[in-house]
C-alpha cells in the first residue's frame, strides 16, 4: 500500500512538471506569434 502511494506521488510530480513545461512552451510560441505579426 505504501509503495503505491509513493508511486502516485511520483506520477503527480511528473505530470505537474510536464504540464508546466507545456505551458511555458505554449506561452513562448504565442509570444513569438504576436511579435511576428507586429
Amino acid at each position: 500500500m505504501k509503495t503505491s502511494m509513493v508511486y502516485l506521488f511520483q506520477m503527480k510530480k511528473i505530470i505537474l512538471n510536464f504540464s508546466c513545461r507545456g505551458l511555458v512552451l505554449i506561452t513562448e510560441v504565442t509570444t513569438d506569434a504576436i511579435q511576428y505579426k507586429q
